[in-house]
């Protein structure tokens, strides 16, 4: 509590708290139509500030990004009744009023060209804005130091009061506010924007994969397939939405294919099995799968490639290895690779065996 020593100083003090009521008073309703930029919630703070408090200058500053410079954000001046900006402090230049910035919650500097921690200012801030006095009140966000509120007296020595000192540290706090809501609004519009990005990408991938895709319920049934995979069964995607994995998958039985979706983990696998068309056609595929968690249900991710041409290829390749070009029957050394076979089968049951020879040349 703060009681006056004086009949002079009673009234000194009823002017102060008079003028720190009216300042706080018209802050409440500059707060109402800032808008909802750092710089605009800057100058109302600063001019409140400096109206409150007497001073002729009132500032915020704010550490870049680099936390290798102090920049002005918002500096009024009352003679002026106008703000500037764009001011800088090296933090190397003036190790002692940066430190003491860290350490204290308050600065106050009745005789700023003398003071420990702002004599350093003097010949390159303090002399050239005609500063005699400074409060400096530490703005934190997020418990970190992030800037400061600068009030400073134009003219000679003056010493600031409690009660000054407290409304100082309570703009500083409503600042600090601002600055940390503001932080987390950049930090969500960032994670919004990333998380844009990622569904458009994952949208891209999906819908234009050259393979089929599709996302399966623990039921077999479909959760969402690509364009692709409706084309490849012949289907619209609308179609392929009612249909479960039983109704194309040409090679499995139902009950092993719920098994199958049973067992699938993160880890995944990789089958080849045969889809069937619509129009009751099938094909050779490669499944490639994979689950994962959506609101707390598990989906089984599905990369379905027509490997028809593979497959086909594949048999060319063996046959052209395993065959003669002219009679098409089996060659030399597939003649051996079986009759080998043949004996280990004979040998392993204990039967006889003949083998009867064509020279087909003749």
């Amino acid at each position: 509590m703060i009681e006056p020593g004086s009949e002079s100083e009673g009234t000194e003090l009823l002017e102060r708290l008079s003028r720190e009521q009216q300042a706080l008073t018209r802050f409440g309703g500059l707060w109402r139509h800032a808008a909802d930029t750092l710089s605009d919630t800057a100058g109302v703070v600063t001019e409140t500030a400096a109206l409150a408090l007497d001073v002729g200058r009132a500032g915020i500053w704010t550490f870049d990004v680099t936390r290798c410079n102090l920049e002005s954000l918002y500096i009024y001046q009352t003679d002026q009744e106008r703000h500037s900006r764009g001011a800088s402090l090296a933090v190397k230049d003036y190790p002692a009023y940066f430190d003491a910035l860290e350490r204290e919650e308050v600065l106050q500097a009745s005789d700023a060209r003398a003071a420990p921690h702002t004599r350093g200012l003097f010949e390159t801030y303090l002399k050239p804005n005609a500063i005699g006095a400074m409060l400096d009140i530490p703005i934190r966000a997020d418990a970190q130091l992030t800037g400061v509120l600068c009030l400073e007296h134009v003219g000679g020595k003056r010493a600031f009061h409690e009660d000054e000192i407290n409304t100082a540290k309570h703009l500083a706090s409503v600042f600090g506010a601002a600055l940390e809501f503001k932080l987390h609004a950049d930090e969500r519009l960032k994670a919004e924007a990333d998380l844009r990005d990622q569904v458009a990408l994952w949208s891209i991938f999906f819908e234009q994969n050259r393979d089929g895709i599709v996302m399966l319920r623990t039921d077999g049934s479909v959760y969402r397939a690509n364009k692709r995979f409706a084309d490849m069964l012949g289907y619209t995607p609308d179609e392929v939405r009612r249909l479960h994995v039983w109704n194309w998958d040409g090679q499995l039985d139902r009950e092993t294919i719920e098994g199958m979706i049973r067992s699938i983990d993160f880890t995944g696998d990789c089958f080849e099995t045969r889809h069937r068309r619509k129009n009751g056609e099938e094909f050779d595929v490669e499944v490639t799968t994979n689950c994962a968690y959506y609101n707390g249900s598990k989906l089984i991710f599905c990369n379905c490639r027509d490997i028809t041409e593979r497959k086909r290829d594949h048999e060319k390749i063996r046959k052209l290895a395993t065959t003669d070009t002219l009679t098409s029957i089996a060659n030399r050394g597939e003649f051996s690779r079986l009759l080998t076979e043949e004996i280990e089968r004979a040998t392993r049951y204990d039967r006889r065996m003949a083998l009867i020879m064509y020279d087909i040349d003749h």
